[in-house]
């Protein structure tokens, strides 16, 4: 039979389609604006570290624009070094499918620290075709811990190695001895302290309360608070006292008195307390969850955002119990068992860092972060952190499908049809199987796109292809090329017989009119069918001479099959 092929003219219904295949950019743009809400630095390079993709945090950073950076390599940015290192995390990403995050100081400006994570990204095959990189300025969190740090240490030191000032006074408060560190802590000399009344050395403001104190030492015999003393040059100093009566063993009864100078620890106290505070607002506020643990297990201390995103009741989060706590969240776990293993694994290796995807049951995707919290060397606790990507995800999901599917009736596109007939074919070659390849055109359908409009044309297009993925099985695939053109794979045939049966089953199927807003639609189709191996070898083959035989079906009168000869 002639090899004839009809040169398809681009009519209203091709114009209309490729109309619609602007609707995924717009979609996509939608889910773009999310990422460019991010006050994070984020963008995909693939294995040759080229730009793929940057949001608007990371474009302003680098002063360009998307056009500018698509295509340039990230190493025209930063010095060899780093370049080199770079380098090296992306292809351990590709090479492993593992995540890598770590923190360095930022290339620009040394004084800024930046936290990175690099993330591999795959194809529905599971196939690792680039990484995403995620870059976070933690320098605000980082001189908040280290500034915590130095008040802890000033503390200790005052606490640890100061030297304890006493002295002793009668009953009426006059002075009986002193201590060189008293002395020290006074400034005046001894000669100018001994015989004088303690109540001499208080602030103006405090004096009157002197009374009361000597009237509690004679009750109780002894007596604990703070005074509010004046040294030599004037300045108040705060004293925290220990004061014990002594009467046995000496002629007259004394108050001993020990005092600490805690005006720098009430000073270093009230920044500690400030800078807590300005900690746990920051924590609160922060996006990510944040939960600290002791190496025990027990809670130590957790964020709003944290109860928020595991929706952990009042009463649980605040027992302050590690194991009642991960009875609880364990529950929400789509893999329980594996989030329970982690969870021992990482107790059982302090030293371990990790990051994790959580999928809950409802759908929610978390990312979780661990790694050991430290006092200098020593290991004391766990810091975990959790980031909610559920959104994320299903963008990444949304945008893998627009690539592999057809965006007016969701079948597989030209681009997931042609990989689902090479491998069909693959295994058919291993397997010594036959193949069946269909192509379908809708019979006049350019006449009811200008008669009916395209919309009426869109619709009638979903239609048909529900009732294609309605007749044929689970194994087979049924795409839609553009236009008006379905395909159709039939793996594990036994002989051409059963893709005649088929093609007439899809027939019958079209048979029923459509009724589409109150109007009834009468559709036929030309079916081209191509076996393997008999019509071809390879995918290019087997769909060139289905194009054939779908033709010949066309010029025979349409609404039938041919079969390619």
């Amino acid at each position: 039979m002639a090899d004839k092929r009809t040169v398809k003219k681009t009519g209203p219904g091709r114009k209309s389609a490729e109309s619609d295949s602007l609707k995924p950019e717009r979609l996509i743009e939608s889910y773009r604006s999310l990422v460019d809400s991010s006050s994070d630095s984020m963008y995909i390079v693939d294995r040759r570290c080229r730009y793929l993709f940057a949001n608007r945090h990371h474009l302003e950073r680098r002063g360009m624009t998307l056009e500018e950076i698509i295509g340039k390599t990230y190493w025209g940015f930063f010095m060899p070094a780093h370049n080199k290192e770079f380098t090296k995390k992306v292809k351990k990403v590709m090479a492993t499918g593992k995540s890598i995050q770590f923190d360095h100081p930022a290339q620009t400006d040394p004084t800024r620290h930046i936290l990175q994570t690099f993330s591999p990204i795959k194809d529905r095959n599971g196939k690792i075709t680039t990484v995403a990189i995620v870059s976070k300025d933690i320098t605000t969190r980082r001189k908040m811990e280290e500034a915590l740090r130095e008040s802890e240490d000033r503390y200790r030191d005052l606490v640890e190695h100061g030297n304890e000032p006493i002295c002793t006074h009668d009953l009426d408060g006059n002075i009986l001895s002193v201590n060189e560190a008293l002395v020290k802590l006074i400034g005046f000399s001894r000669k100018n302290i001994v015989g004088k009344n303690a109540r001499d050395f208080l602030a103006p403001g405090v004096r009157g309360e002197f009374k009361t104190y000597l009237a509690a030492i004679k009750k109780n015999g002894t007596a604990k608070g703070l005074m509010l003393a004046l040294n030599h040059a004037g300045e108040k100093r705060i004293l925290e006292y220990n004061n014990t009566l002594r009467t046995e063993g000496i002629p007259k009864p004394l108050v001993r008195v020990m005092v600490h100078d805690i005006t720098e620890r009430v000073s270093i106290e009230h920044k500690i307390k400030n800078a807590l505070s300005l900690l746990r607002t920051t924590l609160d506020s922060t996006a990510d969850g944040i939960l600290v643990v002791n190496k025990e297990g027990k809670i130590e201390t957790f964020n709003r955002k944290f109860t928020e995103m595991w929706r952990i009741p009042r009463s649980v989060a605040q027992s302050y119990d590690g194991r009642r706590l991960v009875t609880f969240v364990n529950k929400q776990m789509e893999d329980p068992g594996s989030f329970l293993a982690k969870i021992k694994y990482l107790f059982s290796h302090p030293e371990a860092e990790s990051l994790d995807e959580l999928t809950f049951k409802d759908g929610r995707v978390f990312e979780q972060y661990s790694q050991p919290q430290r006092e200098g060397r020593k290991i004391i606790g766990r810091v975990w952190s959790f980031r909610d990507i559920s959104e994320r995800k299903n963008a990444e999901e949304t945008i893998r499908r627009l690539a592999y599917h057809d965006v007016l009736t969701g079948l597989p596109n030209r681009l997931l049809f042609n990989d689902r007939l090479n491998m069909a074919l693959a295994h058919a070659k291993r397997n010594g199987k036959q193949l069946a390849l269909m192509m379908l055109d809708l019979d006049e359908f350019k006449e009811i796109n200008d008669n009916m409009g395209h919309q009426t044309g869109d619709i009638l297009l979903q239609k048909v292809g529900e009732r294609l993925s309605g007749i044929v099985r689970e194994s087979d695939t049924v795409a839609r090329l553009g236009g008006d053109e379905f395909m159709l794979v039939i793996p594990n045939t036994t002989n051409p017989e059963d893709a005649v049966v088929i093609a007439g089953k899809i027939i019958t199927a079209l048979r029923p009119p459509f009724i589409l807003d109150s109007h009834k639609i009468q559709i036929t189709t030309s079916i081209g069918i191509a076996i393997f191996p008999n019509h071809g070898s390879d995918a290019n083959t087997l769909m060139r001479h289905a194009d054939i035989a779908m033709y010949s079906a066309k010029e025979q009168g349409g609404n039938n099959y041919h079969i390619y000869t």
